[in-house]
């Protein structure tokens, strides 16, 4: 793990244990009088995490792009987008089939897979995989882009964040109403296909990536200024969550304050960018437990695609004995389907490992 990607490892770590507290913390909706204070931090907190995992991508994409040189995008597409459309298809299949007896989907016919494949649904955790093949595949629309912000960066993103705003706010308070049942189904996961929802996370992300060398001194020199704003976006978001709590239940405060709403999304990208640059300047305390963390980051993928089933495991176990789902299990539930989906990496990769060595 050379130096340039640990910080990134580290983000990616942040990212795998966000996406499993926004899970396990789903389940804690209907709890009465379950703590405010856990909730915050485990269904409004935590949602960093997938746009933390666009701006990885966005990083890893440009870290090593020449954006004035041709971009060959049909190499692109053969080095790269394989990596992303065989393990979407595979988990997509796995949950299909695994869920398809335990919920009102109809029996698995080839139709209705493609159709859970197309909108991102056999879990509710793929849809991040699909919006990421769809970055993927529109790569030389980005790689413009880039090269137009990179010209004027501070006027770019000025743009780019109010194009953001305005987009991410037309869609939480507007839903168009329609008989046509195609255009019905696609409003209806426009959050699951709606690459524009995740695009200013994704350009800072890949900005960071083809500027490093010459970012990270200018960042970390102003790491103070980004911590006051994360200071304060964290403020105003625990502000909102206390005025929301008091007068609405967890579900809609949770609806009204996720990472696409205005405080939602100051507070997802200033925790972004302050943790990383934290990660680039202050790494180094972290050399102890170096080991530790790069397991936990090659375990990243592999956490994130099988921690809903042992989630779903848990969970039917908890409701088949009645079990209050109350702070003591919320935190037992997520260290138990963490252990067990790191078990499960580790498996993976000796047996990968196993079978390269024969």
């Amino acid at each position: 793990m050379n130096k340039r990607n640990i910080a990134i490892d580290y983000l990616r770590i942040l990212g795998m244990l966000g996406v499993l507290a926004i899970h396990v913390g789903s389940f804690t909706v209907n709890t009465p009088n379950f703590s405010p204070f856990l909730f915050f931090i485990l269904e409004i907190f935590s949602r960093y995490s997938i746009p933390v995992f666009f701006f990885i991508s966005g990083f890893g994409l440009f870290s090593n792009l020449n954006l004035y040189e041709n971009f060959n995008y049909r190499r692109f597409l053969k080095l790269k987008l394989k990596n992303l459309l065989v393990p979407y298809f595979l988990w997509s299949l796995f949950y299909y089939l695994f869920f398809f007896d335990t919920n009102t989907r109809k029996l698995f016919v080839i139709l209705g897979y493609l159709h859970s494949v197309l909108l991102g649904y056999a879990c509710y955790h793929l849809y991040f995989m699909l919006l990421l093949i769809i970055f993927y595949t529109t790569m030389p629309f980005w790689v413009i882009i880039l090269r137009k912000i990179n010209l004027q960066p501070i006027y770019g993103f000025i743009i780019l964040l109010t194009f953001q705003i305005s987009f991410n706010h037309l869609a939480l308070i507007y839903t168009p109403v329609t008989d046509n049942q195609l255009l019905k189904t696609l409003i209806n996961f426009r959050l699951n296909l709606l690459v524009p929802h995740y695009l200013f996370i994704f350009i800072l992300g890949s900005y960071f990536g083809n500027n490093y060398k010459n970012i990270v001194p200018i960042l970390s020199r102003n790491f103070k200024v980004f911590l006051f704003f994360l200071t304060i976006s964290l403020s105003v978001l625990i502000y909102k969550f206390s005025l929301m709590i008091a007068v609405a239940n967890l579900e809609l405060t949770v609806n009204t304050l996720q990472q696409l709403s205005l405080p939602g999304f100051f507070f997802t990208t200033s925790f972004i960018v302050t943790t990383f640059i934290f990660l680039e300047i202050k790494h180094t305390v972290l050399v102890s437990w170096q080991k530790f963390l790069k397991f936990l980051a090659k375990s990243s993928n592999i956490v994130y695609f099988i921690h809903p089933l042992f989630l779903y495991l848990v969970t039917t176990k908890l409701y088949e004995y009645k079990i209050i789902f109350d702070e003591a299990i919320a935190l037992s539930t997520y260290l138990a389907v963490l252990l067990l989906s790191l078990i499960s990496s580790f498996l993976y990769n000796f047996g990968i490992k196993v079978i390269a060595n024969r």
